[in-house]
């Protein structure tokens, strides 16, 4: 790992006599950098003396450089050293992409004592340029050697040819960290001061710190949205209803899951017709107690049935929605809560269920006790749900939208519908129906794809 080397300065608490005075002016190259041709565009990044490193971000149209210029040391060498990075904005977002530079680090380099090592100038390469994503050249030294300097005393300069550069700033860049920070500051206040009072057109992407013009949501909602995501529900207890017998069966709430397409048909951006299609996984148990020495005298401890013992999720359904959404919009229009409300067509492939549970006592015959045969697919039969739903969706910076919703489907449907049957020796048989309902509550999260970039751009073109 390699640590950062502090300024020749000592910490202000020694004593100031023996602390190393810098010299009046910048011991820099006298031709500084040889290779820069006057056609190519030069910048720079001035090392500020307390840090190992700096940095600076060059922003040009859709081109951006960061310029990295530091001295470290480690146990084993130091080094001083200069970066590019060159970056493209594509989508909306910087990727590093390939281009034409070249890269040098230079100036006065120090030792512990603060006698003057070097006066150096080291590029990369040495003539014309590489074609990379990033170009980086390092002087180095061995231990016992340690490079420390003096602030604004050692500078990083990259050049590249590229004309794209030159229609988003002059002929030089030269920017100490103190300036940048300056000016970035002004920056972001002109930014926020005019972008605020600003007003977006049909032919820019609307999004201006917080607010989204209308006629921006207007294309957004001027054709359908396609969109995928999924849910956790809490699907309700099964019915369960005992018709003889002494012995009593409970059930409980269990989760189940989703997953979904939505195809959004948009009237206009307050009103849409949603449909699509979901896959559901709804789960089911059951819930026994049967005392143990009504089982057998030899048995000290009941019979429990329930938790993951009873839990099942092999409940599948598919559901075809077809609902109705309206859209309530915040003043900045990149926010809207919404309700949903419609019905589905559903349709479970499920296999029929039935099993059985023993008892295996030593030296004794198993013990039957519960028998269950269900049918998990409503016997062959499509079925009708009511679903609806509300929640929130927020625009993102690609104009896509992000959607946070709370869902429900009410089924009457008796989906998973059967008999179960507990035999206990000695005992009156105990017979009972078991039913489960497709009715849920969910949370689900969806992505949505609204096409509006594309759209966008497409009138921009025309």
């Amino acid at each position: 790992m390699q640590h950062p080397i502090q300024s020749c300065q000592p910490p202000h608490f020694l004593n100031t006599s023996l602390q190393c005075q810098p010299p009046g002016n910048r011991l820099l190259p006298p031709h500084w950098p040889s290779f820069v041709h006057h056609s190519d565009f030069k910048f720079q990044a001035i090392n500020e003396g307390q840090w190992g490193e700096n940095s600076t971000y060059n922003v040009f149209n859709n081109a951006r450089f960061k310029l990295k210029v530091a001295i470290n040391w480690s146990l084993i060498r130091t080094s001083a050293k200069g970066k590019v990075v060159s970056f493209k904005q594509k989508n909306g977002k910087w990727k590093r992409r390939r281009t034409s530079i070249s890269i040098s680090v230079g100036g006065s380099l120090y030792d512990n004592n603060c006698s003057l090592l070097y006066q150096f100038t080291s590029p990369f390469p040495s003539s014309g340029y590489k074609k990379r994503k990033s170009l980086k050249v390092v002087k180095r030294d061995l231990y016992p050697i340690k490079y420390k300097t003096f602030s604004g005393q050692v500078v990083s300069v990259f050049t590249t040819p590229d004309p794209s550069v030159a229609a988003g700033l002059g002929v030089q860049l030269t920017m100490t960290i103190c300036n940048i920070l300056k000016r970035g500051i002004l920056f972001l206040l002109i930014s926020f001061c005019l972008h605020s009072r600003a007003q977006v057109t049909a032919f820019n992407l609307g999004e201006v710190h917080g607010t989204l013009n209308q006629d921006i949501l207007d294309l957004m909602y001027s054709h359908s949205h396609l969109g995928i995501g999924g849910y956790l529900t809490l699907c309700e207890k099964a019915n369960v209803t005992k018709t003889s017998g002494n012995y009593k069966m409970g059930a409980s709430p269990q989760l189940g899951f989703g997953l979904q397409i939505n195809y959004s048909y948009n009237i206009n951006t307050k009103w849409s017709l949603v449909s699509g299609i979901y896959g559901n996984a709804c789960g089911w148990n059951y819930l026994l107690t049967i005392p143990g020495k009504d089982i057998d005298s030899s048995l000290h401890e009941d019979y429990v049935d329930n938790g993951a013992a009873s839990r099942d999720k092999n409940l599948f359904y598919i559901t075809l929605p077809l609902e109705v959404q309206k859209r309530w919009w915040t003043k900045n229009l990149l926010t809207c809560l919404f309700a949903n409300l419609g019905a589905g067509l559903n349709w479970s492939f499920s296999r029929d269920d039935n099993f059985t549970e023993q008892i295996f006592l030593p030296g004794r015959e198993p013990i039957q006790v519960l028998q269950m045969n269900l049918s998990l697919n409503n016997k062959g039969k499509p079925w009708i749900s009511l679903q609806g739903g509300a929640g929130c969706d927020w625009v993102l910076s690609n104009m896509n939208m992000i959607s946070v919703n709370l869902n429900f489907c009410l089924s009457f449907s008796k989906v998973a519908d059967g008999t179960y049957q507990i035999t206990v020796p000695g005992q009156p048989v105990t017979m009972g129906n078991y039913s489960v309902t497709t009715t849920h509550i969910g949370l689900g999260l969806n992505y949505i794809f609204t096409r509006t970039k594309k759209k966008l751009k497409s009138l921009q073109t025309q």
